[in-house]
């Protein structure tokens, strides 16, 4: 459990200082637990990685924008050029040319301009009007006139989003009770082939269970719908519930945290 909370923390996208805190007590607490289970058993190099976490994560970010796996893609295109050109007299000078001519390449054509994509199913075109949630629409700047895109599922710039997922609306820091808010997804509304609404009925989220590590909620029936952005979600994240076998409860899990 205590390697959960930590991986939590690391894979967050947004910390604070005093998960920082939390994170190095955390990690000294998971040292020590291995070493009085296992005596006998050496700590390797990345236990020893660990404990720079939070230095380097206060100093350069969170970890999860420090991925190497884009450097490694960089210098795959270096691997690639010295493996055709067969040009070693000033290998250093023709893979600095090589990269200038890719580059101006790449910022001058249309590929190196990124947007947003949206692709979404077939479904339904309504008015505000008609679709019967004229106030939950214009809280979020929809006027009555204005025609929408009612679908079952949408895929926006890679994340699909379907009708019975949950969302995460509000972080620990911004909920009331200090836990995340979640809402399932009813309908999905496209503007203008661009903007993406979500219709959620709101969940209450009851305790988090440390034996499952995973929050229980429960989903009230008589709750009013609502209408929230994708670019007010608490996390872009789509998540599911569920629940064992010989219980009635519901769960999500989070894989980090969210503020």
């Amino acid at each position: 459990m205590l390697l959960l909370r930590i991986c939590e923390i690391i894979y967050a996208p947004a910390v604070t200082d005093g998960m920082l805190c939390y994170l190095q007590q955390l990690i000294a607490d998971h040292h020590k637990l291995l070493r009085r289970l296992f005596p006998n058993k050496r700590l390797i190099n990345k236990h020893h990685h660990l404990i720079h976490y939070p230095d380097s994560i206060k100093k350069c970010g969170p970890m999860i924008h420090q991925w190497c796996m884009r450097y490694e893609g960089k210098h795959n295109f270096f691997k690639v050029v010295s493996g055709v050109v067969c040009n070693f007299k000033n290998i250093v000078k023709t893979m600095a040319l090589r990269h200038q001519i890719q580059l101006c390449e790449s910022w001058s054509s249309k590929k190196r301009k990124c947007k947003r994509i949206v692709s979404f199913v077939p479904g339904c075109q309504k008015t505000i009007q008609e679709s019967g949630m004229i106030e939950q629409f214009e809280r979020v700047g929809l006027r009555n006139g204005d025609e929408v895109y009612f679908t079952k599922k949408v895929q926006l710039s890679g994340t699909e989003y379907r009708v019975g997922s949950f969302v995460c609306t509000k972080g620990s820091a911004t909920s009331d009770n200090g836990m995340p808010s979640f809402a399932r997804l009813v309908d999905i509304v496209i503007y203008e082939n661009a903007e993406v609404y979500f219709i959620v009925q709101p969940a209450s989220t009851l305790f988090l269970d440390s034996t499952v590590n995973a929050f229980v909620i429960s989903s009230p029936v008589d709750v009013q719908l609502e209408v929230i952005g994708h670019n007010k979600l608490a996390d872009h994240l789509p998540l599911d519930i569920w629940s064992t076998y010989n219980d009635a409860k519901k769960y999500i899990s989070l894989r980090y945290h969210i503020l």
